[in-house]
């Protein structure tokens, strides 16, 4: 059994990787995305109010926590991003409730909306947002390993084309929930691609946890998992002998992980501390919230324009032709791939899953709600992008 690695061995293996961390490529791929985000972090400050459209901060976070749990309140987003926020931001908050003139609600909004303590929510907000953002390219070279081990500098390539990813930058400026449902999806996908490919069932609570945080975070991150697990988790069972013949602990782990996992979002999105307001917002997100917005027609016509559009604007994240071929390479490679183990076709499952989860989300969102927008295209930006840097690692 491995001895705990000591206060003393994080300290050393800290300092061996500020040594050689900038002496990597992959470094630099991720510094140079950080200045990016960071550049014109500050805009429209100091300022009482944002200028990102839909942003939670720096008025909105604060009362959306108040409002989840509040008896008969709702907010119109789940509270996983607005908590974060409000505990980074802790020690403004407590010194706004320190010299406001009563702990009332009206009399603490009132104090907040002041110039100082709504610049500095924005300003952590951003750099929040900038933080998942970055961590998200971290975590597509991760992907990119997983799925494709044997080629060289797979990792850096898998990285290198979620960071020219023009939204996926913008977003790291703004205060908008699209980049942080981002980054737990794209965790959730990194822990079922380690299960489904390493056969790790203690990947189980990892993608429970991710999920939940996601879905936790914005709504429509359901639509990344709601056709894609079932699917994957089929084909899996159907393309590799593994799963059928430890189906009994799969099985037992998978219910007490769902279990716990329903549990802790039914909790931490309010349906169990405020039942009424939870339906209020449920009435809402299937009303107003989506129907309003839809600019399409509630029909097959309507949908194949939704797609058309998708297809039509994916200039705004890459080239399209050139990406259509590196992801047609790196999907090739990873299809064609060899694989010691018994039931070799089931290198597909992993290999799928971000097709899969681009494929979900476009079918449980964007046809759902008829929505084409750009940031409603970011993950199936950042899921595919990692056949075309695969691609382009082997080209």
């Amino acid at each position: 059994m491995t001895a705990p690695e000591t206060r003393e061995g994080r300290v050393a293996r800290a300092g061996r990787w500020l040594r050689e961390a900038p002496r990597t490529p992959l470094f630099w791929v991720l510094f140079g995305a950080t200045v990016l985000r960071l550049v014109g972090i500050d805009w429209g400050l100091p300022a009482s109010d944002g200028w990102d459209d839909d942003g939670v901060a720096p008025r909105d976070f604060l009362v959306g926590v108040y409002q989840t749990f509040a008896p008969g309140e709702h907010y119109t987003y789940p509270p996983v991003h607005l908590l974060i926020l409000a505990v980074c931001t802790a020690p403004v908050w407590l010194v706004g409730a320190l010299f406001a003139p009563s702990t009332h609600p009206s009399a603490l909004i009132a104090h907040f909306i002041h110039v100082p303590y709504m610049t500095a929510f924005a300003v952590v907000a951003r750099l929040v947002s900038c933080v998942m953002s970055v961590w998200t390219i971290r975590i597509a070279g991760l992907l990119g390993r997983e799925l494709a081990p044997k080629v060289p500098r797979v990792e850096l390539y898998c990285a290198l084309a979620a960071a020219v990813n023009i939204p996926l930058t913008y977003y790291g400026h703004t205060t908008n929930l699209d980049g942080p449902y981002l980054f737990w999806g794209s965790l959730a996908l990194l822990a079922l691609v380690r299960l489904v490919g390493n056969r790790d069932l203690g990947q189980w609570r990892r993608l429970a946890l991710a999920m939940v945080c996601a879905v936790g975070t914005k709504d429509q991150a359901y639509a990344m998992f709601l056709l894609s697990l079932p699917v994957a988790l089929a084909l899996w069972a159907l393309l590799d002998p593994w799963p059928r013949q430890n189906a009994r602990a799969l099985a037992i782990t998978a219910a007490k992980t769902a279990g716990t996992s329903l549990g802790a979002l039914l909790l931490v999105d309010g349906a169990l501390t405020n039942p009424s307001g939870f339906r209020e917002r449920v009435r809402f997100l299937l009303g107003p919230a989506s129907q309003a917005h839809a600019f399409y027609t509630n029909d097959w016509a309507g949908r194949r324009q939704v797609l058309y559009d998708i297809v039509r604007q994916w200039d705004r994240f890459y080239p399209a032709l050139p990406f259509l071929a590196a992801l047609t390479l790196g999907l090739a490679v990873l299809l064609t791939r060899s694989d010691e183990r018994p039931g070799a076709r089931s290198r597909w499952v992993p290999a799928l899953l971000p097709a899969l989860f681009a494929l979900s989300f476009t079918v449980a969102f964007n046809l759902t709600a008829r929505r084409s927008e750009t940031r409603f295209v970011l993950p199936q930006s950042v899921f595919l992008s990692l056949y075309a840097g695969i691609g382009a690692a082997v080209a």
